[in-house]
């Protein structure tokens, strides 16, 4: 991680009770609910994106292997916020 940014967010006060709730389970503030929320989409979209891109079918070893250091590569960069 390199630093923090502080910003203001306005969302939908129903979506907002959501994530405190779910804070609240997880034994976590609103705001790193929001911050992990936003950490596993984004290390979804990647995952997505990247084996959208492959053709399985004719896929080599090499390129297997390539493409699952890609997708550790995507949890590392990540999991400091899914814990």
């Amino acid at each position: 991680m390199s630093g923090e940014k502080r910003f203001t967010l306005r969302m939908d006060a129903d979506l907002f009770d959501e994530i405190s709730e779910a804070a609240k389970k997880h034994r976590r503030s609103t705001a790193k609910e929001i911050e992990y929320a936003i950490a596993l989409y984004l290390e979804d979209l990647a995952r997505k994106e990247l084996l959208h891109n492959l053709d399985l079918d004719n896929i080599t070893e090499e390129e297997a292997k390539n493409n699952l250091k890609k997708l550790n590569d995507i949890y590392d960069k990540y999991k400091a916020f899914l814990e």
